[in-house]
């Protein structure tokens, strides 16, 4: 018999067959009977046992199984009795064929099992909430029980210490907004021990956190003082008239709604269905955070709300000191961004994908890449100002760099035309080469680009490839597939891009 290490050990060959003719036929009588039956005279090893009763299952499957587990014969209607459990067969260790599983689901492992995957960020996301909490009540302690401003809260009441609170606690969101769309110290601090604390491939996640929070705050500071203008007005007999003149006449009044319109505007674009739909909207109307920064340096300038001792308007307009370190991180990004921007690149191949996938392979000097990566791209025939993020489906070894491009908002509908790829006329299109299959090549050209190929049957496809802007290539979460020794992929549809330059 062959050794069970051997590579050409045959675990059925020796073990499973009858040792003699009269054992076969009776092996073959009784094969299908339950293996409890079995006459004394047939040699039958654990083996043997094993895929007998699992040929009896799989010849079973055909018959209808009723949960109380009686197995009912749809021929005869008569019952079979129900087969014992069967036995795992272990071909490594042919005379040692059962097999014990353990059952992984403790609540040791289930709890690790929780940590890795959702526990950081949950903790993340829970302390961060728990710092806002403790902001938002040590404000609010200081505000109520400061002896410098009890005329403010004896005009005002409670609604003048909600609405400073609230806004001590904006001016600590404003600081960290910009720090998570910063993505080359993103990439950079992912290189760090810091990441196995801090979950760096959840920045946008966090972005869109800070931005939630900045919005609930921003209601409760503007409902209460539009309490207190309506508090002030009261107490000096103007009514209406001056609840509106200090609403929209007023220095806090005008820029606080200025930030208002901005914010909301911000918000509404950049809900998920529209972003998806029309991510040109999302990206200009993004961009609103800027006068909403400016309107912020002015809004606490005013002094319209004095404490009662002296120096009474030392610490205004002191939102600028609270954004300054992000903000001139983000503009060092963004002027890094019109550097990168220059490098010489140019489009070699565009290939059109079925289900509205454009792929198109770039060259680039000076690009260096690694599995996982992802950049950020702009076509300036289609608009300069716009950067899009795609995942590299090249790997690092090639001299190019790739990406698979899903036609389903106006930006990408946009660049695919611009490339020749009008998904519009697709089944036009094949139509016509279907047509054209037997006929000569003639006429067949290519890019100057050595892209596509171009036919004159198409004058669509006939024009030069455009050019395009590329900035990173960052660092993402898929770049960590390498660091564990089994890992298994799931993607569908156009998410399984990330893997591509993987596998």
């Amino acid at each position: 018999m062959d050794s069970f290490n051997s590579p050409g050990y045959n675990p059925y060959k020796d073990v499973i067959k009858p040792r003699n003719s009269d054992q076969i036929r009776d092996y073959d009588e009784y094969y299908n009977k339950d293996v409890d039956s079995k006459p004394d005279n047939i040699l039958m090893y654990p083996e043997e046992i094993a895929l007998h009763r699992q040929a009896s299952a799989r010849k079973l499957e055909s018959r209808n199984v009723s949960r109380s587990g009686t197995i009912k014969n749809l021929a005869r209607g008569d019952s079979v009795k129900r087969l014992p459990q069967l036995d795992r067969f272990d071909p490594t260790n042919a005379y040692n064929s059962t097999v014990t599983v353990k059952n992984p689901s403790t609540e040791i492992e289930k709890f690790q099992s929780w940590m890795i995957n959702e526990g950081a960020r949950t903790i993340f996301f829970g302390i961060w909430i728990f710092l806002h909490a403790l902001v938002f009540t040590m404000a609010f302690l200081n505000f109520f029980y400061s002896d410098n401003l009890s005329t403010a809260r004896s005009i005002f009441g409670l609604t003048f210490v909600f609405a400073r609170s609230a806004a001590l606690v904006l001016h600590v969101d404003a600081a960290m907004i910009l720090f998570p769309v910063c993505r080359n110290l993103i990439s950079m601090f992912r290189a760090t021990p810091l990441n196995g604390i801090i979950p760096f491939d959840k920045n946008i996640e966090f972005h869109k956190a800070i931005g939630w929070s900045i919005l609930f705050f921003t209601i409760i500071h503007t409902v209460s003082h539009w309490v207190n203008f309506w508090e002030l007005a009261r107490a000096n007999n103007g009514g209406i008239v001056m609840w509106l003149q200090l609403n929209f006449m007023s220095g806090p009044g005008v820029t606080g709604y200025v930030m208002l319109i901005c914010l909301l505007v911000m918000v509404f674009f950049a809900m998920e269905n529209r972003r998806r739909k029309n991510f040109n909207q999302f990206w200009y109307f993004h961009h609103l955070f800027i006068p909403f920064f400016a309107a912020w340096s002015f809004h606490g300038a005013f002094c319209m709300i004095k404490p009662d001792r002296a120096p009474y308007c030392k610490d205004i307009a002191v939102f600028w000191k609270y954004w300054i370190a992000s903000g001139v991180i983000y503009t060092g990004e963004r002027i890094l961004r019109e550097i990168r921007a220059r490098h010489k690149t140019y489009i070699s191949k565009v290939v059109m994908h079925p289900s509205r996938v454009v792929e198109i392979q770039i060259k680039k000097e000076h690009t260096t890449t690694k599995a996982g990566q992802y950049i950020f791209l702009c076509c300036p025939e289609v608009s300069y100002w716009e950067w899009h993020p795609f995942t590299l489906t090249s790997a690092p070894e090639e001299d190019f760099i790739s990406v698979h491009i899903r036609v389903v908002g106006d930006f990408t509908e946009a660049l695919a035309k611009k490339l020749g790829c009008d998904f519009d006329n697709e089944k036009k299109l094949r139509k016509e080469n279907k047509e054209n299959k037997e006929k000569d090549n003639k006429g067949r050209i290519k890019s100057q680009y050595d892209g596509i190929d171009i036919s004159t049957n198409n004058p669509q496809l006939q024009k030069i490839l455009p050019r395009v802007m590329i900035d990173g290539p960052f660092g993402s979460a898929s770049e960590d597939v390498f660091k564990f020794e089994v890992a298994m992929l799931v993607g569908a549809g156009i998410g399984v891009t990330p893997f591509a330059s993987i596998a």
